[in-house]
C-alpha cells in the first residue's frame, strides 16, 4: 500500500498523518443479537432487498449486494452524539458541527467500583491528566475489553459511567467533543 502522508502544524507543532492507515476502534453492527444494545432496542436487523425475481444479497445468488438495514441509533452500537439527543427540537450532527477535522486524544481508563457502580472518576486517568492542555476531541475507552463487549445486552443494567466531577473538568479543559 501506497502511504499518503500529509503533513500540518498544530498549536506550535508540526505533525504527519499517514491517511493511508488508522486506527479502528468502533464496534461494527452485525444482524441478530450478536451487536451490542441497550434500552431494550431492536437487534439490528440487515436484510437483503427483494423484489420480483430481484435479491439483493451475492451469496443468495444475487448480482449484487442491496441490503435494509434496520437500528435505533442511539440502542444500537457505537454512534456520533449531539445535543439534539438531549434537547427539544430535531438537530443533526451535520447541522450541529462547525469544524469536521480536529486532534483527537485517545485515552484508555479503568472504571472504580463504587457502591455496585461503574464510575468513571479522576482517579481512573492518569495523575495530571487534566493539567494538560487538552485536544479538541477526547476519545475515552474503558477497560476491560473482553470480547463479549461487541454483543452485551445492556438493557436493565447500570453500564459505567462518568462521575460529574470529570465531566466539570473536561468541559473546563478545552474538550469539544467527546467519545466514548
Amino acid at each position: 500500500m501506497t502511504a499518503m502522508i500529509i503533513s500540518t502544524t498544530y498549536k506550535n507543532r508540526s505533525l504527519s498523518f499517514d491517511l493511508s492507515v488508522g486506527i479502528d476502534i468502533s464496534i461494527p453492527l452485525v444482524s441478530g443479537a450478536k451487536s451490542p444494545k441497550c434500552f431494550w432496542a431492536p437487534d439490528v436487523s440487515i436484510q437483503p432487498v427483494t423484489a420480483e425475481s430481484f435479491i439483493g444479497d451475492i451469496d443468495q445468488g444475487g448480482v449484487v449486494n442491496f441490503k435494509n438495514i434496520m437500528l435505533n441509533p442511539h440502542g444500537n452500537g457505537t454512534h456520533t452524539e449531539c445535543v439534539g439527543h438531549i434537547t427539544a427540537g430535531d438537530f443533526t450532527i451535520h447541522r450541529t458541527l462547525k469544524k469536521f477535522h480536529a486532534i483527537a486524544r485517545l485515552t484508555t481508563v479503568s472504571p472504580t467500583i463504587h457502591n455496585g457502580d461503574s464510575v468513571i472518576t479522576e482517579q481512573s486517568f492518569e495523575p495530571g491528566f487534566f493539567d494538560e492542555n487538552q485536544e479538541e476531541i477526547l476519545i475515552v475507552r474503558t477497560t476491560p475489553n473482553a470480547h463479549n463487549k461487541l454483543s452485551t445486552d445492556y438493557s436493565g443494567t447500570n453500564p459505567t459511567y462518568f462521575d460529574h466531577k470529570v465531566i466539570e473538568k473536561i468541559n473546563n479543559s478545552g474538550v469539544q467533543h467527546l467519545i466514548t
